[in-house]
């Protein structure tokens, strides 16, 4: 909530952010790109979001679930809790079906 509060509709922004669910923290990776950003700084959202999810990709960071805002609406919390839970139902079942092929 305090996150969405600063963001400016005229503005590139990146957030990284996290949420205890289930007793595990979870993480976020928000891109922001406002719908007042125009011409050749809009075209270079992408480059920059590449350039952090490369960053964040290295050993010791990471995150569960990436988001690429333009609005407002786009991070709703109560939407992004639902689908930080099915990354991490995805996960936690990926997991076990992994562990129990590494059992056969």
């Amino acid at each position: 909530e305090e996150f969405v509060e600063n963001l400016n509709d005229g503005h590139i922004m990146f957030g990284y952010l996290s949420f205890a669910i289930n007793q595990t923290f979870k993480y976020l990776f928000v891109s922001w790109c406002g719908e007042g950003v125009e011409g050749m700084r809009k075209g270079l959202f992408n480059n920059h979001t590449k350039d952090f999810e490369n960053w964040l990709g290295k050993p010791g960071r990471g995150f569960h679930l990436q988001i690429n805002a333009r609005t407002e609406g786009d991070l709703d919390e109560a939407s992004v809790l639902d689908k930080l839970n099915k990354v991490s139902s995805f996960i936690k079942a990926s997991s076990l079906k992994s562990a129990a092929q590494d059992k056969e």
